[in-house]
């Protein structure tokens, strides 16, 4: 969901910093002259198309992050702990690591490389729970 978010983020504050040439982009003839009422009309119009894009995209793969799309950011010799998945299907809780491998993650501590197989995605565990009113 953080992916998602940062995402978002990112394509929304991109359209609002450059709405005068996505008015043109999306119909105008020059910039304040949308193909809407206005182009407030038009931007709120392109931001739910990007809410809806990056929601069905999201729900497609299930928070999945292709591992030749990118990797985790490695803070010092490894990533947080993550969840990956394996060309067969498998699941496990890894680390990547700044040798460039995947390693097990067994009561919060690295273990041995994962090379006999081959991690095709991941991604971040899920926030602990908390029950309510904590």
């Amino acid at each position: 969901m953080k992916e998602f978010i940062e995402k978002l983020n990112e394509k929304l504050t991109y359209l609002l910093n450059n709405f005068g040439e996505h008015c043109e982009e999306w119909g105008s003839d020059k910039e304040g002259d949308c193909h809407r009422k206005s182009c407030s009309d038009c931007v709120l119009t392109h931001a739910i198309e990007i809410v809806n894009q990056l929601a069905e995209e999201y729900s497609a793969t299930g928070g999945w992050i292709p591992c030749s799309e990118r990797l985790p950011e490695v803070d010092g010799n490894t990533s947080d702990v993550v969840l990956v998945c394996t060309v067969d299907g498998f699941q496990h809780m890894a680390f990547w690591c700044d040798d460039k491998k995947w390693r097990y993650c067994e009561s919060g501590m690295i273990k041995n490389t994962m090379e006999w197989t081959e991690i095709i995605a991941w991604q971040p565990l899920p926030a602990p729970y908390q029950p309510k009113g904590e």
